[in-house]
C-alpha cells in the first residue's frame, strides 16, 4: 500500500511510544506500514515496526506544525495514517474496513481526510454538526458539510499526504491547526469524511491531558506500561479542574491570526 503512519510526538513524550507500540501491535497484527516519528533527537525502535525519525539529528522544530511538516518531506507515500502519540489502542482494528477506506481514496482523488474515530456522539455533539454530517457513496461513512465544528482533527485518520500539507501552517500549534484548518478546508477542493462507527478505539482525547494521565483510563492497560509514565508525569482525573493556556489578544496573536488566514502558495 501507498501509505505511511505519521506518528506525532516530541522527545518529551518519550514515555508514550513503548505503550503506543504495545497497544498498536496486540490490536492491530496486520499491520505493516513504515511509521515515520516526529522525535527531536531520541532514535526509537520497537520489535515488529519498521521505525523511522528522520528528524532526529537535525533542528529541533518547537512549533507543533512546523514538526511535522519538515517530517512530511521525508515521507513520499501519498497518504498519511496520522495518530498522537497517546492514542492507546484499547481494542482490535477492523483491518479489512480500514483497506477498504484506503481504497475508495484511491480511487476518489476527492477525499482528502478520513476521520477513523466516530467523532457523532447523540447526546453530546451538537445538533448543527449532527446534520452537517450526511451520508454519501461510502456506506461506512458520513460526508462532512463545510459548516461542521472541528471538521479537520487530529483524531486517527488516513490523509491524502498532499492535503495534510496544504492544510498546515508552520507557525500554528496543535489547536490553532484544529481550529484554524477547519476554517480553511471550506476553501479547497478536498473533501472530509467521519467514520459512522470507530475503525480505531482509544480513549477520548487521548490517555494524556495538559502533560499528565488520566488515571480513569488506566484500568484499560498493563501496569508495566502505564506505571512508567505515571511516575514521569503524574495523574489527573475526570472532572478536576483543568488548567488552559491563557491566550492574550495581542500583536503577536492577530498576527498569527492573519498568517493562518493567508493562502499557501
Amino acid at each position: 500500500m501507498n501509505i505511511s503512519m505519521l506518528l506525532s510526538s516530541c522527545d518529551n513524550y518519550d514515555d508514550m511510544w513503548v505503550p503506543f507500540f504495545t497497544q498498536l501491535k496486540k490490536n492491530w497484527p496486520e499491520f505493516d506500514m513504515p511509521v515515520y516519528i516526529g522525535t527531536e533527537s531520541k532514535i526509537f525502535q520497537f520489535e515488529g515496526f519498521d521505525i523511522r525519525c528522520p528528524l532526529a539529528n537535525g533542528p529541533v522544530y518547537k512549533q507543533w506544525s512546523e514538526r511535522l511538516l519538515k517530517l512530511l518531506e521525508y515521507i513520499d507515500s501519498e497518504y498519511i495514517l496520522f495518530s498522537l502519540d497517546d492514542f492507546w489502542l484499547t481494542a482490535p482494528v477492523d483491518n479489512k474496513k480500514v483497506k477498504k477506506i484506503y481504497s475508495y481514496m484511491q480511487k476518489d482523488k476527492r477525499m482528502g481526510f478520513v476521520c477513523l474515530k466516530q467523532e457523532i456522539i447523540q447526546g453530546k455533539t451538537p445538533a448543527k454538526d449532527i446534520t452537517a454530517a450526511v451520508d454519501c457513496q461510502y456506506p461506512e461513512l458520513w460526508l462532512c458539510l463545510k459548516n461542521k465544528s472541528f471538521r479537520i482533527t487530529t483524531q486517527f485518520g488516513i490523509w491524502k499526504r498532499s492535503y495534510l500539507v496544504k492544510l498546515l501552517r508552520a507557525h500554528e500549534s496543535a489547536w490553532y491547526f484544529e481550529t484554524r484548518a477547519t476554517w480553511r478546508s471550506k476553501f479547497y477542493w478536498e473533501r472530509v469524511y467521519d467514520v459512522k462507527e470507530s475503525i480505531i478505539i482509544y480513549p477520548v482525547g487521548g490517555v494524556v491531558w495538559g502533560g499528565k494521565c488520566y488515571i480513569d483510563y488506566m484500568d484499560q492497560y498493563e501496569n508495566e506500561l502505564i506505571q512508567p509514565c505515571i511516575k514521569k508525569r503524574g495523574y489527573i482525573r475526570f472532572g478536576e479542574p483543568r488548567s488552559y493556556p491563557i491566550v492574550t489578544h495581542g500583536l503577536n496573536y492577530y498576527w498569527s491570526l492573519f498568517r493562518s488566514m493567508l493562502p499557501k502558495w
